[in-house]
């Protein structure tokens, strides 16, 4: 994975220099209209969330925010991904 090294701000003046023109859409594979017409949202990820207090041991916490640095992206987000997989995950397991 190539690693961005341009800050936020110069990430989002890049971005918003941007033309139509300037996107590469070569990776894009080409979805046929049967995908979109079954398509849905994830509606878990759409709703407003909710602040809680947990216990983290000091080496979870410290490995998530290492990985949140390495993607940069919050820590808290990627705490928040894990616990929304995993209950997706044992809520399909119960169907």
């Amino acid at each position: 994975m190539i690693r961005d090294k341009r800050t936020k701000e110069q990430v989002k003046q890049d971005f918003l220099k941007m033309t139509d023109k300037d996107i590469d859409y070569s990776d894009i594979p080409d979805f046929p209209d049967e995908f979109w017409a079954s398509a849905t949202m994830n509606s878990a990820r759409n709703k407003s969330k909710k602040p809680v207090s947990i216990r983290l041991k000091p080496t979870t916490i410290k490995i998530i925010k290492l990985q949140g640095k390495k993607e940069n992206i919050p820590y808290q987000t990627i705490i928040s991904n894990l616990l929304d997989n995993y209950a997706i995950r044992i809520s399909n397991n119960r169907k």
